[in-house]
């Protein structure tokens, strides 16, 4: 069951666009009683930060490529 934070998360800083992530992501993936097992916690972390570098990396490349031409 997803649950939501009432967030407008456009007008954040990026501190607290990541803290307000980081909180979703947690509500989204907890158990009823809002717990998590060592290993959801180990591989919640790995994709989160997978997909952030991922994220970062394509940002990065298009910025390069922008400031090429």
């Amino acid at each position: 069951m997803q649950r939501f934070l009432p967030v407008a998360l456009g007008k954040g800083s990026d501190l607290e666009k990541a803290f307000a992530t980081v909180a979703l992501v947690y509500n989204n993936s907890a158990d009823p009683e809002g717990k998590l097992s060592k290993a959801e916690t180990k591989t919640l972390l790995q994709t989160q930060f997978m997909n952030f570098i991922q994220v970062r990396a394509r940002l990065i490349q298009r910025l390069y490529t922008v400031y090429l031409w």
